[in-house]
C-alpha cells in the first residue's frame, strides 16, 4: 500500500499560471522545471530503484501525476500540476504496480519517440 505525500517544501512553490502572463507556454515551460526539481530530489532524498520515476494515471480530461520517492515502503510524491488530479486509488498502488506503470511509461515514450525520425 502507498503512502501519498505532499511535495517537499524544500522543493520550492510550483508555478502558477497567473505568474505566466497567461501564456500557456511559459507556463508549461515552468511547469516541467519544477517536475524535474521534484524529481531531482526525489532521486536525491528517496530510496530504492524507483525513485524519482513519474507515474501517471488517467482521471477525467487529464492525468494525476507523481514521483516516486521510496520503494520500501511505498511513497508517492502527489504533483498538484495543471487540473492537480489525484488516483483515487493511488493508496492501494503495489511497488509491483508502479514497476509496471514505469515500464508502460517507458514503452509509450519510446514508440512516440520512433515516429518523429
Amino acid at each position: 500500500m502507498a503512502r501519498i505525500c505532499s511535495v517537499p517544501a524544500e522543493v520550492g512553490p510550483q508555478p502558477k499560471f497567473h505568474d505566466c502572463d497567461g501564456d500557456f507556454k511559459k507556463y508549461t515551460t515552468a511547469t516541467d522545471k519544477w517536475i524535474k526539481t521534484v524529481v531531482d530530489h526525489a532521486k536525491k532524498n528517496g530510496s530504492g530503484e524507483l525513485a524519482g520515476e513519474i507515474v501517471r494515471f488517467h482521471v477525467a480530461d487529464g492525468y494525476a501525476q507523481y514521483v516516486v520517492f521510496s520503494s520500501k515502503p511505498l511513497q508517492l510524491i502527489h504533483l498538484p500540476v495543471y487540473d492537480a488530479w489525484h488516483f483515487q486509488y493511488a493508496n492501494r498502488l503495489t511497488v509491483k504496480d508502479i514497476k509496471e506503470e514505469v515500464r508502460r511509461g517507458k514503452a509509450l515514450k519510446a514508440m512516440f519517440a520512433s515516429k518523429g525520425q
